[in-house]
């Protein structure tokens, strides 16, 4: 919030008269969050870009105060555009970060091994299954090779066990 109100999106204070409404600051935008749901997806961003995603959020809203769903929308276009390229290998070992993901809930700190490397996840193979993971809510452990390949073993045993 602080960031949109130091960045020239806050009315300005004086009027020249009082029939006249506040002048706006310069880019013309008025219109504030209300709550802390709709800046909420802000804070994944740089400050100067927050600005640009609350701008698009309110036009997104037809110039109204936008749903914290609209902003979170809008961030995420944002930071898809802006993504990094999945550095992810085969039959590496990484650690689950659960995240806002509600699929992987019980699942933070456990680590898995990358079966499949997509555009923006992984596949990767756990004790208790295959989940596909976005590659941010996956940290890499940088295990060697050949602590990747006795990861593997291991995984394997666990899945004997489980069947």
């Amino acid at each position: 919030m602080d960031n949109l109100l130091t960045n020239g999106l806050q009315k300005e204070e004086k009027a020249t008269d009082e029939l006249q409404t506040p002048k706006m600051l310069t880019n013309g935008l008025q219109i504030l969050p209300n709550n802390e749901r709709q800046v909420r997806p802000l804070a994944s961003l740089e400050p100067e870009v927050q600005r640009e995603a609350w701008q698009k959020a309110v036009e997104v809203a037809g110039g109204k105060v936008p749903s914290g769903r609209i902003v979170k929308d809008v961030v995420q276009r944002i930071l898809e555009r802006t993504r990094v390229p999945n550095t992810y290998q085969l039959g590496e070992v990484c650690q689950i970060l659960a995240k806002d993901n509600p699929e992987l809930r019980g699942k933070g700190g456990c680590w898995g091994i990358v079966n499949h490397v997509g555009e923006v996840s992984c596949t990767v193979t756990m004790w208790d299954g295959e989940y596909t993971v976005r590659i941010d809510h996956l940290k890499p452990l940088n295990y060697l090779e050949s602590e990747c390949q006795q990861m593997q073993v291991i995984c394997d045993g666990a899945s004997a066990q489980r069947s």
